[in-house]
């Protein structure tokens, strides 16, 4: 069986109702519980005897609903979970460093343009153009940017990052070589496993499937000359596709490293 009691109780300050149900002690300063009217301070005893009639009556006390206030995420901290998620998921190192540059940037941002934490509820398309259109980010570093910021807040925006729209970076020619030689020491500089065996020279002019294959590769030809952009990740594809056309188009050997 149930158990109450009820008794006055009173502090520096004021006088209350002490209700204890099942070994629980509940305050109350006011009848507003038990549908009364009464202060406590204004007749105590009375408020005393309603809330005990009202207990005979089977009414009994409810426990407070604790209300927890959501805390809003700020845009660092999402950006730090991702970074967490990345390297829980095995990402590349190189992905990781620039993931956390990415948090460095940001947080550089926030104090240039007085954004201090920013939530992800006020995170607007306008904040991500602002933050990767810089008069010092050529195009090409914006859509870098861009493409390593995206998945660190895809979890919390999933369609934001994506929504803003760059400008296409523009392709620029570097050095031209004028015969195969230079460029091949080019990529055995950038790789030391990789070794092309020596070939003859390369009349560019005269063989179109040679001429295609490069243009993937970002190499151009001008009056005979080869432009030719060394890009790190097409290393592998590029030792792959010279050793086809090469044996394809002059029928020269192939020696690689092991």
């Amino acid at each position: 069986m149930n158990s109450f009691n009820v008794t006055i109780g009173q502090d520096k300050k004021q006088v209350f109702i002490n209700v204890y149900y099942n070994n629980v002690r509940y305050r109350f300063w006011n009848g507003k519980a038990i549908e009364i009217k009464l202060k406590c301070i204004d007749n105590p005893p009375l408020l005393k005897a309603a809330f005990e009639l009202k207990l005979r009556e089977g009414w009994r006390p409810q426990p407070k609903k604790k209300i927890v206030k959501e805390v809003p995420v700020t845009v660092i901290k999402a950006l730090k979970q991702g970074v967490d998620m990345k390297i829980k998921q095995g990402c590349s190192e190189r992905f990781i460093k620039d993931a956390k540059r990415i948090v460095t940037l940001w947080k550089r941002y926030e104090g240039e343009q007085h954004l201090k934490s920013l939530t992800l509820d006020k995170l607007q398309p306008s904040h991500i153009r602002t933050f990767l259109v810089r008069p010092n980010w050529s195009a090409k570093t914006q859509h870098t940017v861009k493409s390593t910021l995206s998945p660190l807040l895809a979890e919390f925006k999933p369609h934001l990052v994506q929504s803003v729209k760059l400008k296409k970076p523009t392709s620029t020619l570097h050095k031209p070589f004028d015969n195969i030689y230079e460029i091949l020491e080019a990529i055995k500089a950038s790789n030391k496993q990789l070794y092309l065996g020596k070939i003859a020279e390369l009349n560019a002019k005269d063989n179109s499937c040679v001429i295609e294959t490069l243009a993937r590769l970002k190499i151009r030809i001008y009056n005979g000359l080869m432009y030719m952009e060394l890009v790190p990740h097409f290393q592998r594809l590029l030792k792959d596709l010279l050793k086809w056309f090469l044996s394809l188009a002059f029928g020269v050997g192939w020696r690689g490293s092991s």
